[in-house]
């Protein structure tokens, strides 16, 4: 059984390009220590993320996050157990992709790649989830998507 955990956060004014392109490198690495896999889109000052493995490796990597000074407001939208991943390799999107120095793991942010990409397999939540980030116009979050069909009734949510 899969943990998924899926949230948004604010990237803090003064992260770089730089930042971002760190945050792909060592995400890359310790993610693939844990057991985790992913989608992470960034989009200005907006970060969204579904980080899914064993849940304690999960749960840890998410306080790590909490920790992290280039972004804040974390936000959580759900946690839930699944049969097998979404994302069986860790990707990446920014709106802007060709700023990052990245490899096949990072790709533009645009509805279509997104969509017929990462996500062309992925449940109902997964894909409304991503499709409310993708358009949103203002920078900042209007708050997480009201409806969690697929959770478990076990499974938490936050608002």
């Amino acid at each position: 059984m899969i943990y998924q955990k899926i949230y948004s956060s604010r990237r803090y004014p003064g992260t770089s390009q730089l930042c971002l392109d760190q945050i792909l490198r060592s995400s890359t690495v310790n993610n693939h220590t844990l057991d985790i896999t992913g989608l992470l889109l960034v989009e200005g000052g907006r970060f969204f993320q579904i980080i899914e493995g064993p849940r304690d490796n999960v749960e840890l990597l998410y306080a790590i996050i909490g920790r992290d000074l280039r972004h804040g407001e974390l936000h959580p939208i759900a946690n839930r157990r699944r049969e097998e991943r979404s994302f069986p390799h860790w990707s990446m999107a920014f709106r802007e992709a060709d700023t990052i120095e990245h490899g096949s793991n990072c790709f533009e942010l645009s509805h279509d790649t997104v969509m017929w990409g990462p996500l062309a397999r992925c449940d109902t939540l997964l894909r409304g989830l991503v499709e409310d980030f993708l358009q949103q116009a203002k920078p900042d979050c209007r708050g997480c998507v009201e409806f969690f069909g697929d959770l478990a009734p076990s499974e938490t949510r936050a608002h």
